[in-house]
Protein backbone atom coordinates (compact mmCIF):
# COMPACT_ATOMS: atom_id res chain seq x y z
CA UNK A 1 0.00 0.00 0.00
CA UNK A 2 1.44 3.20 -1.08
CA UNK A 3 -1.00 5.89 -0.04
CA UNK A 4 -0.27 7.08 4.08
CA UNK A 5 -1.80 4.40 6.83
CA UNK A 6 -4.26 7.54 8.29
CA UNK A 7 -5.66 6.91 4.64
CA UNK A 8 -6.27 3.02 4.41
CA UNK A 9 -9.71 2.72 6.61
CA UNK A 10 -11.62 4.74 3.59
CA UNK A 11 -9.70 2.64 1.21
CA UNK A 12 -12.50 0.59 -0.35
CA UNK A 13 -9.16 -2.35 -0.96
CA UNK A 14 -8.08 -2.53 2.67
CA UNK A 15 -11.74 -3.06 3.68
CA UNK A 16 -12.01 -6.11 1.91
CA UNK A 17 -8.92 -7.50 2.94
CA UNK A 18 -9.52 -6.52 6.31
CA UNK A 19 -12.88 -8.00 6.17
CA UNK A 20 -11.39 -11.10 5.03
CA UNK A 21 -8.47 -11.36 7.62
CA UNK A 22 -10.83 -10.77 10.35
CA UNK A 23 -13.08 -13.52 9.36
CA UNK A 24 -10.57 -16.45 7.62
CA UNK A 25 -10.03 -19.65 9.64
CA UNK A 26 -6.73 -20.62 9.76
CA UNK A 27 -5.63 -24.54 10.61
CA UNK A 28 -2.67 -26.11 10.57
CA UNK A 29 -3.32 -28.32 7.53
CA UNK A 30 0.12 -30.18 8.13
CA UNK A 31 -0.19 -31.06 11.22
CA UNK A 32 -3.69 -31.87 11.13
CA UNK A 33 -3.19 -34.35 8.41
CA UNK A 34 -0.70 -35.94 10.28
CA UNK A 35 -2.28 -36.84 13.56
CA UNK A 36 -5.09 -38.18 11.30
CA UNK A 37 -3.07 -40.36 9.49
CA UNK A 38 -1.55 -41.92 12.73
CA UNK A 39 -4.79 -42.24 14.03
CA UNK A 40 -5.91 -43.90 11.41
CA UNK A 41 -2.82 -46.07 11.21
CA UNK A 42 -3.13 -47.06 14.76
CA UNK A 43 -6.57 -48.18 14.43
CA UNK A 44 -5.51 -50.73 11.74
CA UNK A 45 -2.87 -51.85 13.71
CA UNK A 46 -4.48 -52.75 16.68
CA UNK A 47 -7.49 -51.70 18.81
CA UNK A 48 -5.43 -52.34 22.40
CA UNK A 49 -5.34 -49.04 24.17
CA UNK A 50 -1.80 -50.37 26.05
CA UNK A 51 -0.54 -51.87 22.78
CA UNK A 52 -1.07 -48.43 20.98
CA UNK A 53 0.62 -46.53 23.59
CA UNK A 54 3.63 -49.12 23.09
CA UNK A 55 3.53 -48.53 19.75
CA UNK A 56 3.76 -44.56 19.98
CA UNK A 57 6.56 -45.15 22.66
CA UNK A 58 8.57 -46.92 20.17
CA UNK A 59 7.90 -44.68 17.37
CA UNK A 60 9.58 -42.20 19.94
CA UNK A 61 12.59 -43.78 20.52
CA UNK A 62 13.27 -44.14 17.18
CA UNK A 63 12.77 -40.50 16.57
CA UNK A 64 15.66 -39.58 19.40
CA UNK A 65 17.43 -42.21 18.19
CA UNK A 66 17.43 -41.24 14.83
CA UNK A 67 17.53 -37.44 14.46
CA UNK A 68 17.25 -37.81 10.47
CA UNK A 69 17.30 -40.31 8.05
CA UNK A 70 21.30 -39.45 6.67
CA UNK A 71 23.07 -42.80 5.81
CA UNK A 72 25.70 -41.89 8.16
CA UNK A 73 23.45 -41.13 10.92
CA UNK A 74 21.79 -44.84 10.30
CA UNK A 75 24.96 -46.59 9.97
CA UNK A 76 26.86 -45.22 12.97
CA UNK A 77 23.87 -47.11 15.04
CA UNK A 78 24.88 -50.29 14.24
Amino acid sequence: MTDSPGTWLDDPQYQAVAAFVQTVKVTNDVAERGVKMITDYLDVLTKNDETRQQLLQVVELHRQKFADFRKKTLNSSF
